[in-house]
C-alpha cells in the first residue's frame, strides 16, 4: 500500500479510522501549532496558601506527537479542574530549577515506553509532569531533546533549603495557539480620511503656525500634569480577547518656543481608561518643530476594560526650574495613536 494510512478522513461505512489521521486533522485545524488555547489556560501558580506543591489551572492545549516516525500530528487535551503537583524541596547544597510540562503518554504507539492504564477507556493519558533539575536558562522542553510529547508550562526556580513554592519562583513559559492580534478602528477615524486605517490621527490645536503663541500651549511653568495636546484624545473599542497592547502615541510636529533659554525638558503620559500610565521624558534643544513620542510594549489591559470602549488621552508636564518657554500644538500638529491589541499568556 503506497499510502501510510489506507483510510483518509472521512470514509464512513464502517471503515476503520486510524488515530494517526485524527491527530493529523488536529494538526491541520490548528496550523500545526502547540500551546494553550487562551491566555489563562493551564497557568501554573503557587497554592493559595503556598506550600510544597504548585497547581495547574484549568484549560486546554495542543501537544505535538514526538513519537518515532510521527509526522504532522497533534494531541488536544483539556484540564477541567486544577491539578496539584508536588515539588521536591531543595537542600542546603544549592537551589534547583524544575520544568513543568503538560505531557501525553500514549502506550499504543510502537517504541513508546508508557504502560496501558488500568482503565484503557478513560486513561489518563495526559498529565502535568515535573522535569526536575534543568538549567535555569531552559525555556522549552524541546531544548532538552527528550523526545517526549509535551509542551512547556513554566519553570520553577527554587532557592537552596526551600520547601515552600511562592509565585515569584514561577516563570511563565506558555505559548498561545493562534494568538489574536489587531488594531480596532473606532467609529470616528479621527479625521485622517481613511476609515480602513487602524491608526487613529487627531488634529492639532488652533494655533496659526506663526510666531505668536496662540494655540494649545503647555508652559515651562506647568509642573503638574494637564491634558496636552488638548485634541489628543480618542475613544477606542477594546477587543474582549485583548489582555495586552502595544501603544505608540506620537505628537507630530509640535512647536517648541524658547523664552530666553535654549532647551526645554518635560514628560508625556498616556491616560488609558482613566488609568495614568508611566511618564516618559522628552527634551528639546532647539526651537521649531519636533515629534514627541510616548511608547509602551506589552501594556497589560485590565479585565474590566476588555470588550468595552475606553478613552485614551495625553497629558504633559514640564521639569521644574529647567528652561523657559512653551510647547504648542498648532494647526500643523497631528496626534497619532497606533494601538495594537494582543493576546498573550496571562493570569486571566
Amino acid at each position: 500500500m503506497s499510502w501510510d494510512d489506507g483510510v483518509p478522513w472521512a470514509i464512513g461505512g464502517g471503515s476503520a479510522m486510524p488515530a494517526e489521521i485524527l491527530r493529523l486533522v488536529s494538526w491541520a485545524a490548528l496550523g500545526g501549532q502547540e500551546g494553550v488555547f487562551s491566555s489563562a489556560d493551564l497557568r501554573i501558580s503557587a497554592l493559595e496558601t503556598p506550600g510544597t506543591s504548585i497547581r495547574a489551572m484549568p484549560g486546554a492545549c495542543s501537544i505535538g506527537n514526538r513519537a518515532l516516525n510521527a509526522s504532522k500530528e497533534l494531541y488536544v487535551g483539556r484540564l477541567f479542574s486544577q491539578d496539584e503537583v508536588p515539588i521536591t524541596p531543595t537542600g542546603a547544597g544549592g537551589g534547583r530549577s524544575d520544568l513543568i510540562v503538560a505531557q501525553v503518554e500514549n502506550p499504543y504507539i510502537s517504541g513508546e515506553p508508557w504502560q496501558i492504564p488500568e482503565d484503557p477507556a478513560n486513561g489518563p493519558y495526559i498529565f502535568t509532569r515535573v522535569i526536575s533539575n534543568v538549567a535555569a536558562t531552559v525555556k522549552s522542553v524541546k531544548d532538552l531533546n527528550l523526545g517526549i510529547s509535551a509542551i512547556t508550562l513554566c519553570r520553577v526556580d527554587i532557592p537552596p533549603s526551600t520547601g515552600t513554592v511562592i509565585q515569584s519562583m514561577i516563570k511563565d513559559l506558555r505559548t498561545v495557539v493562534n494568538p489574536m492580534t489587531g488594531a480596532v478602528q473606532p467609529p470616528d477615524d479621527g479625521g485622517d480620511g481613511d476609515d480602513g486605517d487602524p491608526v487613529v490621527v487627531c488634529p492639532g490645536g488652533d494655533g496659526d503656525d506663526g510666531d505668536n503663541d496662540d494655540g494649545d500651549a503647555c508652559e515651562s511653568t506647568q509642573t503638574s500634569y494637564v491634558p496636552w495636546p488638548f485634541t489628543g484624545n480618542v475613544d477606542i473599542p477594546v477587543p474582549e480577547w485583548a489582555n495586552y497592547a502595544d501603544i505608540t502615541v506620537t505628537v507630530i510636529s509640535a512647536q517648541v518656543r524658547f523664552d530666553g533659554a535654549n532647551f526645554l525638558l518635560g514628560f508625556l503620559r498616556l491616560i488609558f481608561g482613566g488609568i495614568p500610565q508611566e511618564e516618559q521624558s522628552w527634551a528639546a534643544n532647539s526651537e521649531g518643530r519636533q515629534d514627541i513620542v510616548w511608547q509602551k510594549v506589552n501594556l497589560p489591559v485590565p479585565a474590566n476594560q476588555r470588550g468595552t470602549t475606553q478613552h485614551f488621552h495625553l497629558t504633559c508636564r514640564m521639569l521644574s526650574g529647567l528652561g523657559s518657554g512653551r510647547l504648542l500644538s498648532t494647526k500643523s500638529t497631528k496626534i497619532r495613536f497606533d494601538i495594537k491589541f494582543k493576546q498573550r499568556p496571562g493570569t486571566d
